[in-house]
């Protein structure tokens, strides 16, 4: 190659190398924006309107491992709290049962058992 065709190459590939920095900036930007990364700014004295704080990839993924984690511990709460409700399903069910058998018992009528 000559010089003038590497630095044509070198003219080139600055400009995709621009242009992809900026793609990456506003992905990130738009990821932060949807994590919610906002804050409102105070110049001159008054709020304006929010704007996005651009984080660092290894701060998104951070937090959406934080995320993920509390979806789990949520998740284990849950099922937590459904299994409590079940036994307690399970518990009210027994002595509906045991009254039951009571009555039927008390009736008159024997019980066998």
């Amino acid at each position: 190659m000559t010089k003038e065709e590497l630095q044509k190459e070198n003219t080139l590939l600055k400009s995709d190398n621009e242009r992809l920095g900026l793609q990456e900036v506003e992905l990130r930007r738009d990821i932060c924006k949807a994590l919610g990364f906002t804050y409102k700014d105070k110049s001159f004295g008054y709020e304006s309107e929010e704007k996005v704080s651009v984080r660092s990839w290894a701060q998104i993924f951070v937090h959406i491992g934080k995320l993920l984690e509390r979806q789990k511990r949520l998740s284990y709460v849950e099922d937590i709290e459904q299994y409590r409700l079940e036994s307690k399903e399970v518990r009210l069910d027994v002595e509906e049962l045991k009254r039951v058998l009571k009555d039927y018992g008390d009736a008159g009528t024997p019980c066998k058992g």
